[in-house]
């Protein structure tokens, strides 16, 4: 898999500057999120990049396919040599998707992949011809660094992947992540745990898999017994760093019902991706203990370390305890799902990869219908 360059600055402008000069970018199209904070950014970058830079709002009020094809049609009137993504993960998602759009004449099913219950995945071949492409990330998702990307069409959470989708740089710089609301921030901290502890689970690893998974909840678990308002530039860009690092190490792996649900709760109730890994999280723990236990041990021991007088708290516990901690009492419930929908959503689920690659197999949907509940 191709990886990108990393560039750890607090000056985006110049590092882009010099990787730019590298490769002759005569005009730059920078797509932006529409918060204020990131679009204020988003305009200091494009000053002081030379050229000429086009600035391109991901409107908010939009659904994926019409921002998809709105920026497709951007690019091909722009034709930029270099596109630049800021923001959180459904703007670099935004962007890789469009690019496999154009590859496809604007057909985004057309560049989805597709999977058939139990195990059989269809990846379109592509040929992706695409400007250099650059991403910065304002939340701890790791999507910014791979080739994977997600669009949200009738209902359903669709997949496009390819190796030309991997970002040639992503610049990690301290001012994006204090860009988002704190909440935001440890909101997204539980998709890279989730990330962690499905890579570290899965009997499918990649060589890099249980090291990243077990320094990433070192550094997750030492960033969440602080409060986010005190986490310093440092420890922003490392926690950057590391959820880049654990969605990496995750190649290879698959992933289960922690992320098979959260896909369903955005794609079908527009939950928030963080917010929904929140809440699922030590509920899915629960669930899977059983069947990862020596995984969940390692984790735990690295989460939260154990001192004299307490023992290793079980994995599932301390999440519970981490969420309490920094976001309250959140629910699904709260998150505008109702127990009419349980059903559904326990079916949409049924049709996830994750629920096929869970690592305790699952018998029937209605074990997954209990655990929803429980969400509640």
């Amino acid at each position: 898999m191709r990886q990108p360059r990393y560039l750890l600055t607090s000056s985006p402008e110049r590092s882009l500057g010099r990787l730019f000069t590298e490769h002759s970018v005569g005009t730059t199209l920078v797509v932006s999120s529409s918060r204020p904070e990131v679009l204020a950014i988003a305009e200091r970058l494009a000053a002081g990049i030379s050229g000429r830079v086009i600035v391109h709002a991901r409107a908010s009020s939009i659904d994926d396919l019409d921002a998809i094809a709105a920026l497709v049609r951007e690019l091909a009137r722009i034709r930029p040599d270099a596109v630049v993504s800021l923001g959180g993960g459904a703007v670099h998602d935004l962007m890789k998707t469009t690019m496999a759009a154009a590859s496809t004449d604007g057909d985004v099913y057309a560049a989805a992949s597709r999977f058939t219950p139990p195990s059989h995945w269809e990846f379109p071949r592509l040929t992706i011809r695409r400007p250099v492409f650059v991403t910065m990330p304002s939340t701890f998702s790791g999507s910014e660094a791979n080739g994977n990307a997600g669009f949200r069409a009738d209902g359903e959470k669709r997949i496009v992947s390819s190796d030309r989708l991997v970002p040639d740089a992503v610049v990690l710089d301290a001012s994006m992540y204090r860009a988002s609301p704190p909440r935001l921030l440890v909101e997204s901290i539980f998709n890279a745990l989730n990330h962690a502890i499905e890579a570290a689970s899965s009997t499918r690893q990649g060589p890099l898999t249980p090291s990243a998974a077990v320094g990433g909840m070192m550094v997750f678990g030492e960033a969440l017994r602080a409060t986010p308002e005190s986490w310093s530039d440092e420890q922003l860009v490392r926690l950057g760093a590391t959820s880049v690092l654990v969605a990496t190490g995750q190649s290879g792996a698959s992933l289960g019902l922690a992320h098979a649900i959260p896909h369903v709760l955005g794609a079908r109730y527009g939950v928030r991706h963080g917010l929904a890994h929140a809440i699922v999280a030590p509920h899915v723990a629960r669930f899977n203990q059983s069947a990862c236990a020596d995984a969940h041990l390692a984790l735990a021991t690295a989460f939260a370390p154990p001192t004299e007088g307490r023992g290793i708290t079980p994995l599932a516990d301390l999440l519970a305890d981490a969420v309490r901690l920094r976001l309250g009492s959140i629910s699904l419930g709260q998150a505008g799902v109702t127990v009419d929908d349980v059903g559904p959503i326990a079916a949409d689920v049924a049709l996830e990869p994750g629920y096929h690659f869970n690592p305790r197999s699952i018998d029937d949907i209605a074990s997954v219908r209990k655990l929803v509940e429980v969400m509640l």
